[in-house]
C-alpha cells in the first residue's frame, strides 16, 4: 500500500497543533503500512501520556527493531522514571528491560573499548610527534643559545670598536689640525725660504764672523763642508808671508821643471810658502772620508776649482796656504802641495 509523502508531515503537524488523536489515526495507518518507521512510532508514542502505554508501545518497536538505540534510551528512561515513582520493583522488572539494559551495557562498552583503543592510538602518535617536536625544540633551544651567545661576543666586540674608531676620530682631527698648522707653517716658510734665497750665500763662499773666518765648499757626494780659521791665524800668515816674500826676492831662487815632452819651463821657488800645518785639522779627516788616493786627489781638485779668482789677484804673488784661502788668489801650486797628507 503506496501512501501519500506528506501524510508523517501532516501527522506531526496534527499533534504539534494539539491534535494529538487526529495525529494517532494517521501514524497508526503509517505504521501499518511500514513497521519499522521508527520516525512515526516516535511521534505515535508521544501521542500517548501514560509511560506504561509508553512503555509497552517501545517494547513492541523493539521486536520489530530490536537494534534501535533511541528506542532503547526511551525504554530505559521511562523505566527508570517508573522506578523513581515507586510503581514497579527492580525485581519485578520486565525481562524486555532486562534485556535491552544488558545489550546497552554491551554496546557501551564495545564502544568504550573501542574508544580506549582509539585513545591509545592518539596518545602513542602524539606522544611520538610530541617527543619529535621536543627534541627539535631542544635543539632549536642550544642553537638559540650559541647564537645568543656569539651575538653578545660579536656586539661587545662592536662596541669596543665602536670606542676604538671614535678614539681614532678624535685622534685623526687632532692630527689633522697638526697637519694643517704644520702645512700653514711649510708654506711660510717656504716663502721665507724663497726670499732667503735670494739674498743667501750658496758654497763655495768665506764668511768671517766673530773673528773666525768660515770657508764652506761643496764636495763631490753633495754634502757642505765648513773649514774654519782664527782670523788671528790669518793676520799672523799675513805678516810672516810679508817677511817670506822679502827673503825670497833677496834670494831669487829659480828652478827649472821639465815636462814629458822634454820643454824646460823656469819658475820661480816658492818651497818656502809650502806649510802643511794651518790644514792639519781638516785634512786628515777629508782623506779618511775619500776612501781612496784616487779619490782624495779628486776632493782636493773640486775644492781647489771652487776657490774664487778675483781679477785684481792674478799673479804669481807667494803667500802662506790659509791666506791664500782667505784671499782667494790663484797660487794653485802652493795649495796642492800643502794639502795632501
Amino acid at each position: 500500500m503506496t501512501l501519500p509523502s506528506n501524510l508523517l508531515e501532516n501527522a506531526i503537524a496534527l499533534y504539534k497543533s494539539g491534535k494529538k488523536l487526529d495525529a494517532r489515526q494517521l501514524l497508526t495507518t503509517i505504521i501499518q503500512a511500514d513497521p519499522k518507521n521508527e520516525i512515526a512510532w516516535s511521534w505515535y508514542i508521544e501521542t500517548f501520556p501514560e509511560p506504561e502505554k509508553r512503555i509497552e508501545l517501545i517494547e513492541q518497536f523493539l521486536k520489530i527493531n530490536p537494534e534501535s538505540q533511541k528506542a532503547q534510551k526511551g525504554l530505559i528512561r521511562l523505566l527508570k522514571g517508573k522506578l523513581e515513582r515507586g510503581k514497579l520493583e527492580p525485581e519485578n522488572t520486565p525481562k524486555t528491560f532486562l534485556k535491552a539494559k544488558w545489550k546497552i551495557v554491551a554496546i557501551m562498552m564495545v564502544g568504550i573499548g573501542i574508544l580506549f583503543a582509539v585513545f591509545l592510538v592518539i596518545f602513542g602518535t602524539t606522544y611520538e610527534i610530541n617527543y619529535a617536536l621536543s627534541k627539535q625544540i631542544n635543539n632549536l633551544q642550544t642553537n638559540y643559545d650559541q647564537l645568543l651567545e656569539r651575538y653578545i661576543e660579536k656586539q661587545t666586540a662592536y662596541n669596543k670598536l665602536q670606542v676604538e674608531y671614535a678614539n681614532l676620530q678624535t685622534e685623526h682631527a687632532a692630527l689633522q689640525s697638526d697637519y694643517d698648522t704644520l702645512n700653514q707653517d711649510y708654506d711660510n716658510l717656504s716663502g721665507q725660504f724663497n726670499e732667503f734665497q735670494k739674498i743667501a750665500i750658496i758654497p763655495p763662499y768665506i764668511i768671517t764672523k766673530n773673528r773666525n773666518v768660515t770657508i764652506a765648499f761643496n764636495k763631490l757626494d753633495g754634502t757642505v763642508d765648513y773649514w774654519e780659521i782664527p782670523f788671528d791665524s790669518l793676520e799672523n800668515e799675513s805678516y810672516r808671508g810679508y817677511f817670506t816674500r822679502s827673503i825670497a826676492e833677496e834670494s831669487s831662487n829659480i828652478v827649472s821643471l821639465k815636462t814629458d815632452n822634454g820643454e824646460y819651463f823656469y819658475v820661480e821657488d816658492m818651497t818656502l810658502f809650502v806649510d802643511p800645518s794651518s790644514f792639519e785639522n781638516v785634512i786628515p779627516k777629508l782623506y779618511r772620508q775619500s776612501g781612496s788616493d784616487s779619490s782624495f786627489i779628486k776632493e782636493v781638485w773640486n775644492i781647489v776649482t771652487q776657490l774664487s779668482i778675483y781679477s785684481q789677484e792674478i799673479g804669481e804673488i807667494p803667500r802662506f796656504p790659509s791666506k791664500l784661502f782667505s784671499r782667494a788668489a790663484e797660487i794653485v801650486r802652493i795649495l796642492l802641495y800643502c794639502l795632501p797628507v
